[in-house]
């Protein structure tokens, strides 16, 4: 039932995401080929710039967006109904959204990848493009090893991130008015407790350090994301009212 729940969530996401992505791909193509032509003078080309940068920038502001309205709309408003009629569990619910922000995570990372490399394709000469790949080829194995750490804690602060505008509009949810300004206020305490006790002191003198640092890079937002998920669960399966 899990991966029904996972496909259906997919799907519903799908719909706004996927346009989204051809959006950025698209704008990257453009601008790329546009600045390869010399066509960087005009309103059109900051128009559009300005537009990618945007949405690059903001990229996964809007995966946690559209992954928790869609939490909301499936389990907060009048489509709960159906959902809590399924025979599934609050727990199997939570889980299907939790892994529906891992899938768009990875596909954000892929999109962000294929524009960065339509950048590097178009907007550059073979020259350009064969100096770069030698420069690749001779990077350090650490600087590799490196990048992929910051982007797996780029995915588990995600998660962190979207688990606790779970947790903040369950909690909102049990408040007749004001749910989104109650929302606001519960992630601004739960930001300023995390900052206040558990603060990030992140320092790279070295990259052969990479993989000690990283065992509390992983750490932190895994509790912090099984803290949200539990309290979530626990509104949702004891103190949720739909009417």
């Amino acid at each position: 039932m899990l991966g029904k729940l996972i496909k259906y969530d997919f799907k519903a996401t799908s719909r706004t995401m996927f346009p989204i992505f051809i959006t950025m791909i698209g704008l990257t193509f453009v601008c790329s080929l546009m600045s390869r032509l010399r066509l960087t003078t005009g309103f059109v080309f900051i128009a559009l710039t300005i537009i990618l940068t945007i949405l690059l920038t903001c990229s996964f502001l809007i995966t946690i967006f559209f992954t928790v309205n869609r939490f909301v709309n499936s389990l907060l408003k009048n489509e709960g109904y159906f959902s809590f009629a399924l025979p599934v569990s609050t727990l199997t619910h939570i889980a299907s959204k939790v892994i529906n922000v891992i899938i768009w995570a990875v596909l954000e990372l892929l999109c962000v990848f294929v524009c960065i490399m339509i950048m590097g394709l178009i907007g550059s000469s073979v020259n350009e493009i064969k100096e770069a790949f030698e420069e690749l080829m001779h990077l350090d194995i650490n600087f590799w090893g490196l990048l992929i750490e910051l982007m797996i804690f780029g995915t588990l602060e995600l998660i962190a991130t979207t688990c606790l505008f779970f947790a903040a509009y369950a909690v909102a949810h049990l408040f007749g008015k004001h749910q989104t300004m109650i929302a606001i206020i519960f992630i601004i305490v739960m930001i300023a407790i995390r900052a206040f006790f558990f603060p990030s002191r992140i320092f790279i003198s070295d990259y052969t350090d990479f993989f000690a640092l990283s065992i509390s890079w992983y750490i932190k937002p895994i509790i912090f994301a099984g803290l949200y998920c539990a309290l979530t669960w626990f509104i949702l399966d004891k103190r949720l009212n739909l009417e």
